[in-house]
């Protein structure tokens, strides 16, 4: 069951909750106490600018 109190992020096809952002690093967690599993994704190579870019020319899409 997926709570709503959290952001999620999707990495490699598989469902994270985030824990923090501590640029570029993404801390991220998923589990049920006391059965909870962490990992982190370094985000230092990921091209912010463009990924925005593009998803703004889709949103112009779907408005237009």
């Amino acid at each position: 069951m997926q709570h709503d109190d959290h952001i999620w992020l999707t990495v490699r096809g598989e469902a994270w909750a985030i824990q923090a952002m501590i640029t570029p690093i993404i801390y991220l967690w998923r589990g049920y106490f006391p059965n909870c599993e962490y990992s982190a994704i370094d985000m230092s190579d990921f091209n912010y600018k463009l990924y925005c870019n593009r998803a703004v020319e889709k949103l112009k899409c779907k408005i237009n």
